[in-house]
């Protein structure tokens, strides 16, 4: 479990870049979207825009920490042999899978809990120039 956690923790700083960069090609229908998107307007944006390459960007990460442990490889193998038997189902079959769509519900979760902390208290995060 902690070599999970780990890995997650190792993936989601490589977040940061394609955040900032999925702002670049905003339109006014995803400014609309936003605005009407309720506390967590924002964060719906960034998932809509970076789950997909963040998953990509985050798979490679968590299984070079992942094939750290042999756990892994053997719950891997497991699962394997009981989705073939038909026992599990599911896209996300593999640890490395599993761990890079929870890391990625953990940032969009902070995400959100930080947008509405702001949409909350705007002035609590203003520029210190602006604080009260």
């Amino acid at each position: 479990m902690v070599a999970m956690i780990r890995a997650a923790e190792a993936a989601v700083p490589q977040a940061r870049d394609m955040l900032v960069s999925a702002v670049k090609p905003m339109n006014v229908q995803d400014a609309e979207n936003i605005l009407g998107g309720g506390d967590t307007g924002v964060t719906a944006f960034f998932a809509d825009k970076t789950q997909i390459p963040l998953s990509e960007r985050f798979l490679p990460i968590v299984n070079q920490k992942t094939s750290q442990v042999g756990l892994a490889d053997q719950h891997n193998q497991i699962v394997a042999k009981a989705s073939t038997l038909g026992l599990i189902r599911g896209k996300h079959l593999t640890v490395e899978r599993v761990v890079t769509e929870k890391a990625l519900d953990g940032l969009y979760f902070m995400l959100g809990e930080e947008e509405r902390e702001m949409r909350r208290v705007p002035l609590v995060r203003a520029a210190p120039c602006c604080k009260r």
